[in-house]
C-alpha cells in the first residue's frame, strides 16, 4: 500500500470509521 500524506489517512480512516460504527450499530439493533 503506498503511504500517501498522514492527515489524509487520518482523514480517510476517520470517516471509514464513523461510517462502520455506524453501520455496526444500526445491524446490531434488534
Amino acid at each position: 500500500m503506498i503511504l500517501l500524506d498522514a492527515p489524509l489517512i487520518t482523514a480517510m480512516a476517520a470517516v471509514i470509521g464513523s461510517l462502520a460504527a455506524l453501520v455496526w450499530s444500526c445491524r446490531r439493533r434488534p
